[in-house]
C-alpha cells in the first residue's frame, strides 16, 4: 500500500508540475504576448488555458493573429470564462479530393480544417453566401456541394461559361423564370428540399447601360424573387446559395446578408470586400495563390481548405429549362 501511495503522490506531483511550470519556449512566447495580468492555468487536452483579468475585453481574433505572427504556426483562440489557445504543428494541404458523396442536408462536407472535415447543416442554417476573387475555387466548391444535396436544384450560372454540365438558366430571362417558379413554391408543403444556387449574382443586377424601367424589369424581378427566397424560403425547405466574386453592397444587399447566416469566403483583394462578405476583415489575408483556402463562418469561424470533386458521377436532380424536375446523372470526373 505504501508503494502504491507513493506512486500516486509522485504522479500527482508530476501532473501539478505540468500545470504550473512553463514547459517550453512556445509557452514563454505566448505568455509574453498576452502580457501581465494573465495567469497560466495549465494544459488541457492540448490547449493552453489562461485566466484573464476580470472585466477585460478579450479580442480572440487579435490574439490569434498576434500569436500566429510570433510562433509562425496556425493558432486557434477561443474564450469561454477562460482563454483557450491551441497551436498546431502542421499546415493544411493545398489539395483535398472528394470521390464519393453521401446525400445528407444536415451533414454536408464543405472543407477540411485543422480538426478534420468541416460539415454544414442546411437544416439549421438554410442559406449560404459564397464569395471569393476569381480563380480561388468558388465554382469548384459549388461543384463539390451539389452531389451531396438531397433534393431538387435550381442552378443559375451567369458566367456564360461551361463550368457545369447542366444548368437551369444562364441568362437573365431564364433566371427570372426559374426564380419566379421557385419563389412561387414558398408556403407550399414540400416533400423534398429545393436548393437555389446562383453562381455570379452580380450578373443579375441591371447593367448601367440600361436606362428604362422596362429594360431593367427582368433583373429587378430576379432581385425581388431572390430576396423573397432569402426571407421566407426556410419554412418551405427552400435554400439559397448565393455566390459572387464581387462582394459589394450592391451585389450583397442587406436582405441577403441578414438571411445568409453562413458565409464561405475565399481570398478577396480588399478589406472592404471582406467586410461585406464576412462582416469583418480576414479574407484579404488568406494566402495569395492558394486555390481553395477559405473561411467558414456562422456561429463559429473555421479556416479550412475546400474539396475538389473527383467522383466518377455527378448525381444531381437539376431543374432544366423545359423538363422541370428531371433527374440527370452526369459524369464530370
Amino acid at each position: 500500500m505504501y508503494i502504491i501511495g507513493s506512486l500516486f503522490a509522485l504522479l500527482s506531483y508530476l501532473v501539478l508540475v505540468e500545470l504550473i511550470q512553463p514547459e517550453d519556449k512556445r509557452l514563454q512566447i505566448i505568455e509574453e504576448s498576452l502580457g501581465t495580468g494573465v495567469k497560466y492555468l495549465g494544459k488541457s487536452k492540448g490547449l493552453y488555458v489562461f485566466a484573464m483579468p476580470y472585466g477585460e475585453h478579450v479580442d480572440t481574433d487579435g490574439i490569434q493573429k498576434l500569436l500566429r505572427g510570433f510562433l509562425g504556426q496556425h493558432v486557434e483562440v477561443t474564450f469561454d470564462k477562460y482563454l483557450y489557445i491551441k497551436v498546431y504543428d502542421f499546415e493544411l494541404g493545398n489539395r483535398y479530393y472528394m470521390v464519393k458523396a453521401r446525400k445528407d442536408n444536415s451533414r454536408v462536407i464543405v472543407g477540411r480544417g485543422y480538426e478534420g472535415k468541416v460539415y454544414h447543416d442546411f437544416t439549421k442554417y438554410p442559406h449560404m453566401l459564397v464569395a471569393g476573387h476569381t480563380g480561388y475555387g468558388k465554382t469548384e466548391f459549388i461543384k463539390s456541394l451539389i452531389p451531396q444535396l438531397e433534393g431538387e436544384i435550381v442552378l443559375i450560372d451567369m458566367k456564360a461559361g461551361d463550368d457545369y454540365p447542366l444548368v437551369t438558366a444562364n441568362n437573365v430571362e431564364e433566371a427570372e423564370r426559374a426564380l419566379r417558379e421557385a419563389a412561387s413554391e414558398i408556403g407550399q408543403r414540400r416533400k423534398e428540399h429545393l436548393f437555389v444556387i446562383i453562381d455570379e449574382a452580380a450578373e443579375l443586377l441591371p447593367p448601367e447601360y440600361l436606362k428604362t424601367r422596362q429594360e431593367k424589369e427582368p433583373y429587378l424581378k430576379c432581385q425581388e424573387y431572390i430576396h423573397k427566397i432569402a426571407r421566407m424560403g426556410r419554412s418551405s425547405k427552400i435554400h439559397l446559395i448565393y455566390a459572387t466574386q464581387y462582394p459589394t453592397a450592391n451585389v450583397v444587399p442587406g436582405q441577403i446578408k441578414q438571411n445568409c447566416e453562413t458565409r464561405i469566403v475565399f481570398r478577396l483583394p480588399t478589406q472592404i470586400g471582406s467586410g461585406v462578405a464576412l462582416d469583418e476583415s480576414g479574407a484579404e489575408h488568406l494566402p495569395a495563390g492558394v486555390y481553395g483556402r477559405a473561411i467558414y463562418k456562422n456561429d463559429r469561424k473555421v479556416l479550412m481548405h475546400t474539396y475538389l470533386w473527383k467522383g466518377e458521377d455527378w448525381y444531381a436532380k437539376i431543374r432544366v429549362k423545359k423538363d422541370t424536375g428531371r433527374t440527370d446523372i452526369i459524369d464530370i470526373g
